[in-house]
């Protein structure tokens, strides 16, 4: 299978999300995931504690900014809330790997490129 160039309109919400994956925090994970986790066991969880039977997860992330936003804005619905950050496991050879390069790809093309919409030629009818 060849390489493909595709031309997509990116909303700047899109763009400010993309821009903030591409300079997370990786917690010296590869691929990271962020996980919002809340506390849910009987007693409030002591320092360092990893019983992980009482946490549940609640929300996922590409950055740890952006679980830092859900839980400021969520934060009246979480007890004890917690970002906890997984791997997609060692040599997982499944799509987590390409479609996190790809969104990678796409946020270091957008910091670098100069290109402003309306472009002279409609995308649309590129083939």
């Amino acid at each position: 299978m060849e390489n493909k160039v595709v031309f997509v309109s990116i909303p700047p919400e899109t763009q400010r999300l993309l821009k903030q994956f591409l300079h997370t925090d990786t917690m010296a994970t590869r691929t990271p995931l962020f996980i919002v986790q809340d506390f849910e066991g009987a007693k409030r969880p002591k320092r360092g504690t990893f019983n992980e039977t009482d946490w549940r997860d609640v929300a996922y992330f590409f950055s740890k900014e952006e679980a830092h936003r859900y839980i400021k804005y969520q934060g009246h619905n979480l007890k004890y809330p917690r970002i906890y950050c997984k791997s997609p496991g060692y040599s997982n050879e499944g799509d987590w790997e390409p479609f996190y390069q790809l969104l990678q790809a796409i946020a270091s093309a957008l910091e670098t490129t100069n290109i402003k919409l309306p472009l002279p030629w409609n995308p649309e009818t590129v083939r």
